[in-house]
């Protein structure tokens, strides 16, 4: 779908027309799979364009991106519903949370992070052998990462001191602890286990604390961060791309 609606393409507004008349797509109703190709055109079609333009495409819109805003308020618990939900809110946070409270970018901070570190980069992956390792590395899930860390960052911009350290940066933190201590024990086995996922989540977790302004966190946050990049620094590979991150 990408490499045919570019962002900001006129044909992704043809689709949200069409999705207008979707008659599960009324605030209330449960997210489903359909709800996940809404979030893809309105992503495509905001991607492009200043503030009166989103603002333009929220009120032409604006029964669609109630409902997806509704529907990612409420709890997730299945594994799909982790998926959709946090594939909606990645894909397309600048609009659903465009003019809104803070409400809505904690659930949009609570669906990417449980995506993250439920599904798509659990430290549990390196308990698996390295096929499989490398094919989940592989997966359009894992592909998706950098679009949920951009949203996590813009989340953070979003949510309170509190609110940014319950929903984002102890959990970050935590991931990035369970990723080092599984690792170690590993190698306490004797197992060597393939590096590129285990790089991927470094790259991940930096991008996310490189797209925060850290003057505006206050120390207990700058601890997480720090700790949380800390835990990850042995997957650290000095590659162009990390250290354009670190600077």
């Amino acid at each position: 779908w990408a490499k045919f609606f570019p962002k900001g393409a006129a044909k992704a507004v043809w689709w949200l027309d069409a999705a207008l008349t979707l008659p599960q797509a009324l605030p209330g109703s449960p997210l489903t799979p359909a709800a996940c190709i809404v979030a893809f055109f309105l992503g495509r079609a905001c991607a492009v364009g200043d503030a009166r333009r989103m603002a333009h495409l929220a009120h032409i819109y604006h029964p669609v991106i109630a409902w997806l805003g509704e529907g990612l308020r409420r709890h997730s618990e299945s594994k799909e519903d982790i998926i959709i939900h946090g594939y909606i809110a990645a894909a397309a946070c600048d609009i659903l949370g465009h003019g809104q409270s803070e409400r809505i970018w904690e659930a949009i901070a609570r669906a990417t992070r449980a995506l993250a570190c439920e599904v798509i980069a659990p430290a549990s992956i390196l308990s698996c052998d390295d096929a499989e390792v490398e094919a989940r590395y592989r997966s359009p899930e894992a592909q998706f990462l950098p679009t949920v860390a951009a949203a996590l960052s813009k989340c953070m911009a979003h949510l309170s001191e509190a609110a940014r350290l319950a929903l984002v940066l102890r959990p970050l933190e935590a991931l990035a602890w369970e990723w080092a201590r599984t690792w170690d024990a590993s190698m306490e086995s004797h197992v060597p286990r393939q590096r590129s996922f285990s790089c991927a989540v470094n790259l991940f977790l930096a991008t996310i604390i490189r797209q925060v302004d850290l003057q505006t966190l206050d120390a207990e946050a700058l601890l997480h961060a720090f700790r949380a990049i800390a835990f990850i620094d042995l997957f650290r590979e000095d590659t162009i791309e990390y250290r354009a991150i670190c600077v």
